[in-house]
């Protein structure tokens, strides 16, 4: 890996963030997990970052905490594409076959879950393994909106 900079600290952690040679892809560490530390004279060719990609790599990075309620998503979309479309927030996926991807999205309880998956893109269909008692929580909710929607508003009297 070629070492990029670190950020500034976030909730009082400090993030290394670097270019990984062997995924090609922008890599975050925490420092203060960081061990057995190597120097390796690998030089490397700097990778020019704006303040707001370092911001929100960070932010990315300091979301991936365990979840109270964690499904995968099975989405017909590409790595590739999922990857351009998604950006950062586009960590943790990974190829299921050259037509699909399997995302993990996650929150405190199934509503910042059915949230994460409201962001999976209009027209992209997809499956996913939320498992019980927040599935049924969501299927309620969801039914309950799909209701509201269809209902007719109550006229309001003018006194």
């Amino acid at each position: 890996m070629s070492s990029r900079t670190l950020s500034p600290p976030a909730e009082r952690h400090w993030y290394l963030l670097c270019w990984d040679l062997d995924r090609d892809d922008w890599r975050t560490f925490r420092v203060d997990r960081l061990s057995a530390l190597e120097q390796t004279r690998v030089l490397f060719d700097p990778r020019p970052l704006t303040a707001e990609q370092i911001e929100e790599f960070i932010l990315v990075a300091r979301s991936w905490v365990r979840q109270a309620v964690e499904a995968d998503a099975v989405m017909e979309l590409p790595h590739d594409t999922m990857r351009a479309m998604f950006g950062q927030w586009g960590q943790g996926a990974t190829a299921e076959d050259a037509t699909h991807t399997r995302w993990p999205v996650g929150g405190a309880d199934f509503r910042e879950t059915m949230y994460g998956l409201s962001w999976i893109p209009a027209g992209v269909e997809y499956t996913t393994d939320l498992a019980e008692p927040a599935r049924s929580e969501l299927r309620e909710t969801l039914e309950r909106m799909l209701r509201a929607l269809d209902a007719e508003m109550p006229v309001t009297s003018e006194a």
